[in-house]
């Protein structure tokens, strides 16, 4: 891996754009961090999880609480509240010397192995638009064995500030260590995608024989996959929930707990996971953190929800400043909703709406908008219905003007803030503000495409 400086650039305040910009996200932060980052560095797609996941991992650790204090231990871990703005400028200073310390070199060391494995692509599939990303589930891989104990040369990078400084002061060596378990894990990732093919109930053959070439190709070199995890059986399911049933009777009072149907649902899939890799311990137990779990997630999301209502309210009073704010924030919505519906793409080549102006119509149709608060961003809603919308051997749902899932995101969320804009009476300022909006919508999705030609 090329050497780099560590970045000179983190001072109090780094991440602020404008001068009473105090309060950020530690999402927020990773974003600008990985856009500061001095060149080279790894893929966009590959760089931003694995400095949230070094940023959460080394917020574990004792020594690192230690030196860098609780609090913004606490924040880098993220503790479930990652996306909230937060005003502790001091803290978030002291996170950003965690990360000029540490999680940005093993951050770069870890994400770059999903260019080096982009090499053992398969080649000669009729469509091959799903293959290229799953090279960004080989870095996780590899952060999970340098966290990990230590074994042999591998393991044990964060064990003490000592290992991390010997780590960090010597990534160049340490790239052959790690190399071929990042190949063998990016055929354990296709491994795992020919076994979900094999299940299928009309399997391509010639996506399962490139896939098999492909394998035995690369394992001849780099030693054979990781077989996936096999299902669990009848029996072991019967057993599963047999403890799961011995342990409420034990404490019945776990069934007057409004999250006890979730908790049941985490814990079983918890303990058949473990009786399939064969745990030592299977203990019917974890019912209990899984209530824990739920109800934490219960609380996220009444907070998401109320952040929503707010945020919502918000940015309709900025898009249109001249309406009557008193009325009904559904009446609003629906002013915005029929106005969306009215409004022409220019450009777009389909007859009727493009897939992405049906889902932006469809998120301001009367109650929809509230399941935005289901997915932690509106990028990760669109990904999610853009997935459950690709037709059978196709790269994007019918009638999607962009080619992928991020770009969709991006002009879902423009349509959504055009949308709003146009609740304002047309003329004077608000065509003002309606055309600075079309020109950043046109901004944006320009350098998305720009980057995304560059990641593939």
């Amino acid at each position: 891996m090329p050497p780099y400086d560590r970045p000179a650039w983190v001072v109090p305040l780094w991440w602020a754009t404008d001068p009473d910009q105090r309060a950020i996200s530690g999402c927020r932060l990773i974003e600008r961090w990985c856009a500061e980052m001095t060149p080279p560095k790894p893929l966009k797609k590959a760089l931003v999880p694995e400095l949230a996941g070094w940023s959460g991992r080394l917020g574990t650790e004792a020594w690192v609480q230690s030196r860098y204090g609780p609090r913004p231990a606490e924040l880098a871990r993220g503790s479930g509240f990652r996306r909230i703005p937060l005003d502790e400028p001091d803290n978030w200073y002291d996170v950003s010397v965690l990360y000029a310390d540490y999680a940005d070199p093993l951050a770069r060391f870890s994400a770059q192995f999903a260019a080096v494995v982009a090499p053992l692509c398969p080649e000669g599939l009729p469509d091959d638009g799903w293959v290229r990303p799953l090279k960004n589930r080989v870095p996780p891989t590899v952060r999970a064995v340098m966290a990990g104990p230590v074994d042999g040369v591998v393991g044990g990078v964060i064990d003490s500030a000592d290992a991390a400084d010997q780590f960090c002061a010597e990534t160049a060596a340490q790239y052959a260590h790690y190399v071929n378990l990042a190949r063998r894990s990016y055929l354990s990732v296709l491994l795992e995608r020919l076994d979900k093919l094999r299940a299928a109930d009309s399997p391509d053959e010639l996506v399962m024989r490139v896939l098999t070439d492909t394998i035995a190709k690369y394992a001849a070199d780099y030693g054979d996959p990781e077989q996936p995890l096999r299902k669990p059986t009848d029996d072991e399911r019967k057993r599963v929930h047999e403890m799961l049933v011995a342990k409420i009777e034990e404490q019945p009072e776990i069934q007057r707990s409004p999250y006890f149907t979730e908790a049941y649902e985490r814990a079983t899939r918890t303990l058949l996971r473990w009786v399939v890799e064969d745990r030592e311990t299977i203990d019917a137990g974890i019912i209990l953190s899984a209530l824990k779990w739920s109800r934490l997630d219960a609380q996220r999301k009444d907070y998401t929800i109320a952040a929503h209502e707010n945020t919502l309210t918000t940015d309709l009073a900025a898009a249109a400043p001249e309406i009557e704010h008193s009325i009904d924030v559904r009446t609003e919505l629906a002013t915005a909703h029929a106005a969306l519906l009215a409004y022409p793409e220019d450009g777009v080549a389909v007859r009727t709406a493009s897939w992405e102006k049906s889902l932006a119509s469809r998120l301001l149709a009367d109650g929809n908008s509230v399941a935005l608060v289901a997915f932690p961003t509106l990028a990760d809603l669109v990904a999610a219905a853009w997935n459950d919308a690709i037709p059978a051997g196709g790269r994007a749902p019918a009638g999607a003007v962009e080619r992928d899932a991020a770009a969709a995101a991006l002009y879902v969320h423009a349509l959504l803030c055009t949308a709003l804009l146009l609740v304002s009476p047309t003329g004077g300022a608000a065509t003002t503000r309606l055309a600075r909006v079309r020109r950043n919508i046109e901004k944006n999705l320009d350098a998305h495409r720009r980057d995304n030609d560059e990641q593939q």
